[in-house]
């Protein structure tokens, strides 16, 4: 009897231990990334930026729903996601062959990296998506199309550096504020490449 109830609570605390373990990462959501910014102390240029990006996003997000089904609707669904959604596309690019999926991650050059290349890659994928499908399409093929890529770049950057310890997170979002300042300065060379 006693090695049955030893056996039980063995089992009982292994259940209880695999509830409390996640395979999933849990995404922040833009507001906590808001608050985390404001309360770290982050360049107020940098949080305005970031309030600016998720507004136009918003926008943008909701028009596409609208649209209907098609090429434009799912270049946009893509670009202007998450790096999740982005990573799910990409590993079934044979199924959407109309799409370029070539990706350089960040591209900046070498010294101004800031330390984050390897960081910001996945955001830089993303931002790759727009920056090489938006050209194919004329409402997009504009300065708002290059503006929504580069706001949702600087959105998925600034999901990256929320789960960051504390000590390192304001860095990180300044950083990221840094990569968005030039692709906003310099990334019409490459956008209208």
């Amino acid at each position: 009897m006693q090695k049955i109830g030893r056996l039980g609570w063995l089992l009982l605390l292994l259940v209880l231990a695999a509830c409390g373990q996640s395979s999933l990462v849990q995404t922040p959501t833009e507001q906590e990334i808001l608050q985390d910014m404001r309360q770290l102390g982050v360049e107020p240029e940098a949080i305005a930026a970031y309030e600016a990006s998720l507004e136009n996003l918003t926008k943008a997000r909701q028009a596409v729903e609208s649209l209907s089904t098609g090429d434009l609707q799912l270049v946009q669904t893509i670009a202007l996601g998450s790096i999740a959604n982005y990573d799910g596309y990409y590993a079934a690019r044979a199924s959407y062959p109309q799409f370029d999926w070539s990706r350089d991650g960040c591209s900046a050059p070498e010294g101004l990296s800031l330390g984050y290349r390897e960081t910001f890659r996945p955001a830089c994928n993303v931002h790759d998506f727009g920056y090489a499908n938006f050209p194919r399409f004329p409402t997009l093929y504009n300065e708002t199309g290059r503006g929504l890529s580069d706001d949702n770049f600087l959105v998925n950057m600034n999901s990256i550096c929320r789960p960051k310890s504390f000590l390192s997170r304001a860095a990180c979002y300044s950083a990221a504020y840094a990569y968005y300042s030039a692709v906003r300065v310099a990334g019409w060379a490459y956008f209208y490449d």
